[in-house]
């Protein structure tokens, strides 16, 4: 009886779907890349899923929603970067998987000497240039494969993020967080609660401009029962009342409560 339970639980156990991330199809657009092996490294680990239809667009610039994503996701802990330019995301994951205190040991003359092979050096912000000389020491940023080029300031793209973070992981410098799932669960649970706010405040914003709409529009049939001086007043007062309101909805425009205008993000939720 034990031996046909075993064999049972066994052939159920081989019956489950491999959860393993290594057996997914290569993207289509990456063949003939050169951050392709770092790409399908990271594939394999779980760590990116592309932007669906099989594709990763790996020269797209990354935003940085998704970039905070593939953060979170490799880390393990939330990822709170609020720029996507080159430098700022060295420096944000130099900090992010603690390696900020190997960097920081760096002498002044270390670090001058592990950047002067960029022609561009120069365009560094003092406070990053420690942590992307750490990257240059540990053979992560490989100046010659970039034309001695660092480009603090362009936003890095798809394939640079990935290839970054594969290469730490790949040198030991970083662990790949083993649960890649639980930290899209917690982001998408911190976005779902975002959303949830922002409509409970976009509720309370249309209901204030509505009643500042009425107002003005009693305050615009009194104007005809108005003279002078008093007049007046009451025509700033309007002008006012207006004024604020255009800034009120500029204020909902850029923080996403009207919507957003421009074509949506080709990669959804995935990254």
């Amino acid at each position: 009886m034990k031996k046909t339970i075993v064999t049972f639980v066994t052939a159920a156990v081989l019956a489950v779907p491999s959860l393993s991330f290594a057996a997914e199809t290569q993207f289509s657009d990456i063949t003939n890349h050169p951050a392709a092996p770092y790409i399908q490294f990271m594939q394999s680990k779980g760590m990116v899923k592309g932007t669906g239809n099989g594709q990763f667009h790996p020269d797209m610039k990354m935003d940085l929603k998704h970039l905070n994503r593939l953060l979170t996701r490799v880390s393990g802990k939330e990822a709170s970067l609020t720029m996507t330019h080159r430098v700022a995301v060295i420096k944000g994951i130099v900090d992010l998987f603690g390696l900020n205190s190997a960097a920081e040991a760096l002498t002044v003359e270390e670090t001058t000497a592990l950047l002067s092979a960029y022609n561009d050096q120069q365009d560094i912000p003092d406070a990053d240039r420690k942590a992307v000389a750490y990257l240059v020491q540990q053979g992560v940023l490989v100046p010659a494969e970039e034309n001695n080029q660092l480009r603090p300031h362009q936003e890095i793209t798809r394939a640079e993020a990935v290839t970054l973070l594969a290469k730490l992981a790949q040198k030991n410098l970083i662990t790949l967080n083993n649960s890649p799932e639980l930290a899209d669960k917690m982001m998408d649970a911190k976005q779902t609660s975002m959303n949830m706010k922002q409509g409970m405040m976009k509720e309370k914003m249309a209901k204030m401009m509505a009643e500042q709409q009425t107002r003005i529009m009693q305050m615009e049939k009194m104007l005809s029962t108005m003279n002078g001086e008093q007049k007046e007043k009451m025509m700033q007062l309007i002008k006012d009342m207006k004024a604020m309101m255009a800034e009120m909805k500029m204020m909902m425009a850029e923080s996403g409560m009207m919507g957003q205008t421009g074509q949506p993000h080709p990669t959804g939720h995935k990254m």
